[in-house]
């Protein structure tokens, strides 16, 4: 790629040669306009040049962070490098945007973008273990309202 200086000393060169022919032009005006057509085509060129690097930074930015990014597949999330997250799966997935997880409840955590919940380390089963337990607590309930029910009798 071209660099900018070079571009620019190119741009700057062709305005005094375009000075010069200034006073020539009288003489010869085609090669003037030809002059003024090639500093616009330089011009032109030195734009497109700082497009394209800029937008090969970005491509090697985002080569640099697929490389450093890991799916960790029990947690279902992204992480960079050994401690750097939990990132959303579904936003990095879906638009390629790193959005950290905010902590929900002691076993999830939550996309504040999308509005997604993932299960921590261990979350999982922390999330069944309540679940058990709140359903024998329930059936305890449930067995002690049955036993305690004055009219359980009239009823059977």
């Amino acid at each position: 790629m071209i660099d900018i200086g070079i571009g620019i000393c190119a741009v700057s060169l062709l305005k005094d040669i375009a000075k010069y022919m200034k006073d020539r032009s009288k003489k010869d005006p085609e090669l003037f306009e030809m002059v003024a057509e090639l500093q616009s085509i330089i011009m032109d060129m030195v734009a497109t040049n700082a497009e394209l690097t800029e937008m090969v930074h970005k491509l090697e930015a985002k080569i640099q962070l697929q490389k450093t990014l890991r799916f960790d597949i029990n947690t279902e999330t992204y992480w960079r490098g050994k401690n750097d997250g939990p990132y959303c799966q579904k936003c990095y997935d879906k638009d390629q945007k790193l959005i950290r997880l905010r902590n929900h409840d002691a076993p999830r955590w939550a996309c504040t973008t999308c509005n997604s919940f993932y299960f921590k380390p261990r979350g999982r089963e922390i999330h069944e273990e309540r679940e058990k337990q709140q359903q024998i607590e329930l059936k305890r309930h449930n067995e002690e309202v049955r036993k305690n029910n004055p009219f359980r009798n009239r009823f059977l």
